[in-house]
């Protein structure tokens, strides 16, 4: 399925705001204000967490100012839980944003085998402040090329993000802690040939594998 945004039509190509979850596969989405824009305001049924489950997928050339090709959020209590699977985001603002600062249930998010590239800001991104949602967000086996502020950030008190066995080159930044945030690695990634050799920046901890 190909959904393609129209010249000044700011929507989001899929919004899911309800629901137990959503499944997509083999879908490409492009130019829109946000490609897909998961922000459920009413927990699901049985108390479970909405889920969403992206695979085989582009998702690219978003247009807005601040938001992710991917925007990965929750309203009040509700939990969410979501894998990323070989999907490609490229050419927007950010590539997999996990904001928590409109909810404070849980967000989990893995990625694998996926790639981000082109951003004028950051691949993939957990932003989260003390108070409110826990976001953790776990990127495998995965690519940040050519964006242009990081390939991996973790900002605030609440967001916290673990990287293995994925290639960061060509950013602005490799892969960023900052304000509070947790960042973890388990030593086994390619980070390397970003800008003015900023490979690293703030506190990167080193974790055994289990």
């Amino acid at each position: 399925m190909t959904i393609v945004g129209k010249p000044g039509n700011s929507a989001g190509g899929i919004r899911f705001i309800s629901g137990r979850g959503l499944v997509l596969d083999q879908v490409w989405i492009k130019g829109f204000d946000v490609g897909i824009l998961f922000r459920p305001n009413t927990a699901a049924a049985g108390g479970v967490p909405s889920q969403l489950h992206i695979s085989n997928s582009v998702i690219a050339e978003s247009i807005s100012p601040t938001s992710g090709n991917i925007f990965i959020a929750n309203i009040g209590a509700v939990s969410v839980a979501a894998t990323l699977d070989r999907v490609t985001v490229r050419n927007g603002t950010h590539g997999v944003e996990v904001y928590g600062h409109l909810g404070t249930g849980q967000i989990d998010v893995e990625v694998n085998e996926s790639v981000s590239a082109a951003h004028t800001g950051g691949g993939y991104i957990a932003d989260s402040a003390a108070g409110q949602a826990h976001v953790n967000l776990k990127v495998t086996n995965s690519v940040a090329h050519n964006n242009a502020s990081f390939g991996a950030l973790a900002t605030g008190a609440q967001a916290f993000m673990i990287v293995s066995r994925s290639s960061l080159a060509r950013n602005g930044v490799g892969l960023a802690q900052q304000s509070g945030s947790t960042v973890a690695t388990y030593t086994n990634n390619d980070i390397n040939f970003n800008d003015g050799g900023n490979n690293t920046s703030g506190t990167i901890t080193n974790i055994p594998q289990k």
